[in-house]
This record gives structure tokens, sequence and C-alpha cells, in this order.
């Protein structure tokens, strides 16, 4: 009996372990597949998060890179002219800054007998320069700003070749570029003073050329935005001497005829290959003529005459274009005037530079008159030799003698304050040329 009882209850003892064996071998597999079904499942979310956030940042980056600009400084192919490339330069200041050449002698041993040729600007308000552009091998000859104030014409002239170029550079002294070059033995604007203009709207150049400043001249005209470059008036009917002195409006310029003492009225709209008999004359050789200028709204021309016939007398006479019945004269008393410019667009008044023919003169020096004939105020007196040579020598549009705020002119390499007081240097360099007024 008791054997039966001792057998039968490690009967159930093996079942009941048995059976917690199975229990825990299947809860291992569960909890197991429960694991790896969360390994799973966790891992697509965090590869799903690095693409969405890799890919806005690769395609943002190509919309935040500004295109490349070439321009090219080497001369265009022989007779032709290549567009000019100007793009615009985001400024917003105000700061009236004068841009003009000088040059620095080294002593070096080159064709020029050394040196450094440069255009710079001049902060009025900071009182601070800076280098727009620096030449070692060509020398300036002329220059001039645009109309909007961020662009510089001028010709250059090789020192080692005298290869003579039309060139233009941004303000900030970027995107050089060869517009055009003369011929071999021809030299643009020999006269280095007037002879190339750039139009109020910033279209078309106007120039002459020649083998010298005493040989016969060729007028081209230079399209700037197709490069086109054509023959607008040529000397076939003689010799003639002439040069263009400043544009009228976008397509009428004045041009000086030295051989006869004339100042013509060229009109481009006329095309090609002009007649010189058939252009109209403001100024002929009998006219005692000193100097003259034009409103920048083309509506009237000044005219300054000085004659000494016993006793001093100057004039200037305002002709409205087109309408030569109805001129006007402002008396400037005795003064010599020998040169006048337009002071700013709304022709509000002249700026006048007076010179009577011997130093020490106290009427000598600016002055400046309202167009109606009143205000005659002595800004600046001169002490030297001959006229002080104030304005710019290469163009007469108001910018390039005044501040385009209108509260500044320029005397040689000073700038005042056009409601009087004192001069303020710019530079010390004698060899200054003054270009003109633009805004940083």
């Amino acid at each position: 009996m008791k054997i039966r009882l001792l057998l039968f209850t490690l009967i159930a003892l093996f079942f009941v372990l048995f059976a917690t064996a199975c229990d825990s071998s299947t809860s291992n597999k569960q909890s197991s597949s429960h694991s790896t079904q969360t390994a799973v499942t966790t891992t697509p979310p965090i590869q799903s998060s690095a693409t969405t956030t890799s890919v806005p940042t690769r395609t943002t980056t190509p919309t935040a890179t500004m295109p490349v600009i070439t321009t090219t400084p080497s001369c265009p192919q022989q007779g032709t002219a290549r567009p000019a490339i100007m793009p615009v330069l985001q400024t917003g200041g105000n700061d009236q800054n004068i841009v003009y050449l000088t040059n620095t002698l080294d002593g070096g041993s080159g064709p020029s007998g050394g040196g450094l040729f440069f255009l710079k600007r001049y902060d009025v308000q900071t009182r601070t320069t800076n280098v727009i552009l620096n030449l070692r091998n060509s020398v300036f000859e002329t220059a001039q700003i645009s109309s909007d104030g961020q662009w510089i014409l001028f010709n250059s002239l090789s020192l080692v070749n005298s290869q003579s170029e039309l060139q233009l550079v941004r303000i900030d002294g970027q995107y050089l570029q060869t517009l055009y070059c003369a011929p071999a033995n021809q030299q643009i604007d020999p006269t280095h003073t007037t002879g190339l203009q750039w139009s109020p709207d910033q279209k078309q150049i106007i120039f002459n050329q020649g083998a010298s400043v005493a040989a016969s001249q060729t007028l081209y005209l230079l399209q700037v935005n197709t490069g086109n470059v054509q023959q607008e008036m040529t000397a076939s009917a003689g010799f003639l001497q002439f040069f263009p002195r400043t544009w009228m409006d976008n397509t009428h310029v004045f041009i000086i005829d030295t051989s006869g003492s004339n100042v013509l009225l060229l009109d481009t709209g006329k095309g090609p290959n002009q007649d010189y008999n058939t252009m109209q004359r403001f100024i002929g050789p009998h006219d005692f003529t000193m100097d003259f200028d034009s409103s920048y709204d083309a509506k009237d021309f000044f005219m300054s005459t000085y004659l000494h016939q016993g006793t001093a007398q100057c004039s200037i006479s305002i002709e409205p274009i087109g309408n030569i019945t109805d001129v006007k004269t402002i008396n400037c008393n005795t003064l010599a005037v020998n040169s006048l410019r337009v002071i700013s667009k709304s022709t509000a008044g002249l700026l006048l530079q007076v010179y009577a023919g011997t130093s020490g003169n106290p009427n000598n020096g600016l002055w400046k008159i309202n167009t109606n004939g009143t205000g005659l105020t002595h800004l600046t007196i001169s002490t030297g030799i001959g006229p002080s040579n104030a304005f710019c020598p290469f163009t007469q549009y108001p910018w390039s003698n005044f501040s385009r705020d209108g509260s500044f002119y320029t005397d040689a390499t000073s700038f005042g304050s056009l409601q009087g007081g004192p001069l303020t240097l710019y530079t010390t360099n004698v060899n200054t040329r003054l270009v003109g007024w633009t805004t940083e």
C-alpha cells in the first residue's frame, strides 16, 4: 500500500515539473518575439527622419549662389566693339564722393619713367580715400562718371605698345572691360579733353579719333548695349578738326569745330556718315564766345561773352533751344568769365570761373549767379597765374563738378559748400584731374 502511494506521488511531481518547463519555454518565445518586433518598428522612423532633413538643405543651397559674370579686359577684334556688361551695384548710401585721376611716380625704369596711375574716390563725409583702379603699364587719358553714378568710362593709353583703349569699370573697381581699341597709330580723343562723351541715358558713346591732335579727325558712335560702332561724321569735306563737347540730350551732341571756330549740333538719329555742312550751327567765329553750357532738360543754351573795348563788359545770354527770338541776357558786370557750368538739373544757377588776365586781381576765382541775374556771389579767390582749371576737364554734366545732392562744388583739388565758406583739400597731389561726383 505504501509503495503504491509513493509511486503515485512521484508520478504527480513529474507532471507538475513538466508543465512548468513547458510554460517557461512558451513565455521565453513570446518575449523574444516582442523584442524583435519592437526593433523593427522603431528603425524605419529613424531612417525617414534623416532623409527628410537632408533633402531641403541640399535643394536650397544652389539658389543662394550668385551667377558668375565675366568681363574681357583685352581688345576686341580690330574695327569692332563689344557690348558693355553692367551689373547693378547695390549701395543705398548717401555719402558724397569725389572721383579723380592722379599718379604717383616711383622712380622706375619703365616707358613712363616709372609710377602708378590711380583712379580714386574721396568720401566727403568720412574724409577717407579709396583706390578704385590703378594702372602701371597704361595711362589714364580721360575719364567720366555715368549718370547713375555707378560706372566710370575712361580712355587709356598703353605705355608698352601705344594702344589707345576705351574701357569701363564699376565704381567699386569690379568688372573692368575694354569696349573698343583704336587702330595702330590712331588715338581715341587725341585732345585728351572732351572728345569722349557718354549720353545721359548711358546708351551711346560718341568719340573722335585721329593720329594726333593736329591731324584730321573722324567721329564715331558706339551703342553700349549691342557693341555696334559706326562712323558718324568724317572729314571728307577737307581738313577738319572737331570733337564732341557735351550731349544736349540723349540724341543730340554739341560738336566743336576748331578749324572753323564753330559749335555745331549733331543729331545721332540721322544715322551714320553725316555731312558736316548740313549741321545746325549754334556759335560762329564772330560771336566772341568765352564758353557755353546747356541745361540738363535741354531747354536753354547759356553762352558767356566778354568784350574789352575801353570798358570791360561781361554778359551771359540765355537762348531757349529751338527759339532764337526769345534770348535773355544776364549782366555779369566787368567779370572776365572764362568758363561757366550749370549747377544742377533744376538749372537754378550757374558757376562762373573768372580770370581777368593778371594774377592778384581781386575778381579772380569762382562766382555763383542765379539764372535770373540775381545773387552774384564771390565764392573763392584765385591768386595763381592763369585760370585755376577748377572745372572737370572731361565732361560738364551737373555731377561732373557738383555733388549729387547739390551741396558742394569742386575747385581744382579742393571742395566747398555752395552756400559759401572755406575750402577743404581732398588731395595734395598737384597732378590731380577731377572726374566727378558719385555717392556711396
